[in-house]
């Protein structure tokens, strides 16, 4: 992605697998904003959703959730910042940050179509008259997606959506 910063060459990473998440999110990322440009059918965007839904099954199979910290301008894997850019348009972590996102969890199991489902909801322009009164996390409520959870912080009323865990409580108090 332009102006991201690229971990991965050289990064020490705290946790070995954080390399192969950085890698997978590259090819997610790309493979999102392919829905801005070709159709469904086409054959390079097949291609493109293949290779990240293919990369998440690897790591899910290493790891049975890969829960991902979302600032504005960075998705953490534990410590390890396995995706950054800084890009407050159309950047993926701050989609996911303005959005009220501060956690999202891939859990074992996670079919294509529901990665599909997931990038076609990160790149849809909520702001188009076809979406009056829409916004990203209710798209995603009304996908009920089975192998997606995420944590969302209301601003107006500073509740959770969601159980508690200690980490959570701590990115609250943070934000």
């Amino acid at each position: 992605e332009p102006n991201a910063p690229s971990p991965g060459r050289g990064q020490d990473w705290r946790d070995p697998i954080s390399a192969e998440i950085h890698a997978w999110l590259n090819d997610f990322v790309k493979a999102a904003k392919a829905h801005r440009v070709y159709a469904e059918n086409n054959e390079m965007l097949v291609r493109f959703v293949d290779r990240a839904h293919q990369g998440l099954q690897a790591i899910l199979h290493k790891v049975p959730e890969l829960s991902l910290s979302v600032r504005e301008d960075r998705l953490l894997y534990g410590k390890d910042p396995v995706h950054i850019n800084n890009n407050r348009e159309d950047g993926l972590p701050f989609v996911l940050y303005r959005n009220a996102f501060r956690r999202l969890t891939l859990v074992a199991g996670i079919e294509r179509d529901e990665v599909t489902k997931l990038m076609r909801a990160l790149v849809t322009d909520y702001s188009n008259f076809d979406y009056a009164g829409e916004d990203l996390v209710t798209t995603l409520w009304r996908l009920a997606l089975p192998h997606l959870r995420y944590l969302t912080i209301d601003a107006l009323s500073s509740s959770v959506v969601g159980h508690r865990s200690v980490e959570e409580r701590a990115d609250i108090d943070r934000i």
